[in-house]
């Protein structure tokens, strides 16, 4: 039997309605008295608004447990989703972190405290989000969503720890429907039963403050169909202008629909109800936990050590015409970090003595690349020379970049007699590349990495490097976890015909980060 933990979200976007920062603070005394702790992810119009409303009560409530962030408009158009779809991947970063930056600071201001985690507004997510996260010290990606998903569990992306896409290990009920609350304690206890027997896992638990005291999404209401209050349709086509860093002050522009509140007396029921749930929560052999608990819960220990070719060679050994994360004893491998380490095992071998090479490497985190090139058609052989000085360049290139080189504080030929101080994460300076060049060939960095594994594992089995070596189309297996279906961006506040098709490029070619997160038992 292993180890359950439940982790309570709140989306908190309602900017509109002071009504949803009563329910708020409910919400937040309810799970302090029961003592389940909890992370509101805060929208920083959201923050702002309890400013000026004089609510410090809210706001020291929300604080005595995890705060997140939430976006800073929320369903503000042009939200995220449609103003990184028309631009390539610099810009589409360089704008989120122009938009969004000011909402993430002064939600932290307003509450006093780091945000633990980041989760999309709605159905407002894109890829290019993840480095301006990275580099705000957000370790976490909370919310639900179907773009990328791995097993129903937790997993690594770009970087971060993603609770996303836990299928049935995902709770809510329906406030609305008297007793639902019984059917979730049920649930609950049931999941928390097979998770225990599974070793141990996450169950994730969210709802929205508002839902407490209406019945109609609030954005639904006033964002709808890609609009703002009094506004014209958004013309997305139009955003990779030099005016898309621009949005409309929605503060000035509320649209507050009264007929959609709950009455007083249905309002007290759903709290009631919540409290319910929130004793047998409780009451259970579960730990609540926050956001900010998450990191500890599952870390990449993969990434704190070393990893040995012979571990690689045998982890990868039914490997014939297709890449992916890799488990190796430290724990997983996404398929870039792979790469990096293999390209390390290759390097210098050429200057080498038969027989003689690097037998461990230290795992790079590395981002996948930002385009693609044409897969090959049909095997083609190359020198092993050819490889290997390929090899070389990419480590050195994706390790320094335009800045300093990247370099552990340890031996990286450190053959194993003596044990070294266990070094920090590294994080590749630069991003894979779309090809790779071998010789005057062009190949992809899946076509590169099947190579260079059968290139080591001739090495390791005659000592000495093969004179040629195969190179054939290969499918990149992690590309399937992330969804390309048309439906993946509907939303109430999208325009009706909105679709995505380059934040879904933008995202499979970054499943080179993806890998499963490991609970840490003890």
């Amino acid at each position: 039997m292993g180890p359950v933990y439940a982790c309570f979200w709140y989306d908190t976007e309602d900017f509109l309605h002071p009504a949803a920062d009563d329910a708020a603070l409910r919400l937040a005394d309810l799970h302090t008295h029961y003592g389940v702790p909890a992370t509101f992810k805060v929208v920083g119009e959201v923050a702002r608004a309890l400013t000026d409303r004089g609510r410090r009560d809210v706001i020291e409530a929300l604080a005595r447990h995890d705060i997140g962030y939430h976006s800073d408009l929320h369903s503000a158009h042009p939200c995220v989703s449609e103003y990184c779809e028309p631009l390539s991947w610099e810009h589409g970063e360089a704008l989120f972190r122009r938009l969004e930056s000011q909402g993430y600071h002064d939600v932290q201001a307003v509450f006093g405290k780091p945000c633990s985690t980041f989760g999309q507004a709605g159905g407002a997510w894109a890829p290019q989000i993840y480095p301006v996260l990275r580099q705000w010290g957000v370790p976490t990606y909370v919310d639900e969503g179907p773009w990328v998903g791995l097993r129903q569990a937790p997993f690594w992306y770009m970087g971060l720890l993603h609770v996303f896409g836990l299928g049935p290990n995902r709770l809510r009920f329906a406030l609305g429907e008297p007793g639902a609350e019984l059917d979730a304690v049920a649930l609950f206890h049931a999941a928390a039963r097979r998770l225990a027997k599974a070793d141990g896992g996450l169950l994730s638990i969210y709802f929205h403050p508002n839902e407490w005291v209406s019945d109609v999404f609030w954005d639904a209401v006033n964002f709808a169909g890609g609009h703002n209050p009094g506004e014209r349709p958004v013309v997305v086509q139009h955003l990779a202008s030099s005016a898309s860093d621009r949005r409309p002050d929605v503060r000035m522009a509320y649209d507050c629909v009264s007929s959609l509140a709950v009455q007083p007396a249905e309002q007290e029921r759903r709290f009631a109800a919540m409290g319910t749930f929130l004793h047998q929560v409780a009451l259970a052999d579960v730990s609540g936990v926050t956001c900010a608990d998450l990191p500890r819960l599952y870390p990449d220990q993969a990434l704190h050590g070393f990893v040995g070719r012979n571990e690689v060679l045998d982890a990868t050994a039914r490997w014939d015409d297709e890449v992916s994360f890799v488990r190796v004893e430290r724990g997983w491998l996404s398929a870039g970090e792979l790469l990096l380490a293999v390209c390390d095992l290759l390097t210098g071998v050429e200057g080498l003595a038969p027989g003689v090479g690097r037998r461990v490497a230290r795992p790079v985190s590395v981002d996948g690349p930002r385009a693609d090139v044409p897969p090959l058609e049909r095997p083609v052989e190359v020198p092993f020379s050819s490889l290997a000085a390929a090899a070389t360049r990419l480590h050195v290139a994706c390790l320094t970049g335009d800045r300093e080189p990247v370099v552990a504080e340890v031996d990286l030929d450190w053959p194993g007699g003596l044990a070294p101080v266990e070094p920090l994460p590294l994080r590749a300076a630069r991003p894979l590349p779309a090809g790779v060049w071998v010789g005057p060939l062009e190949v992809r960095p899946e076509e590169f990495l099947l190579g260079c594994l059968r290139a080591l594992r001739s090495l390791a089995v005659h000592g000495e490097p093969p004179g040629l070596v195969e190179l054939r189309p290969t499918r990149f297996a992690p590309a399937d976890y992330v969804t390309d279906a048309p439906d993946s961006f509907r939303w109430a506040c999208f325009p009706e015909d909105f679709r995505a098709p380059r934040l879904v490029a933008h995202a499979r070619r970054q499943a080179w980060t993806l890998k499963p997160a490991v609970l840490a038992l003890a």
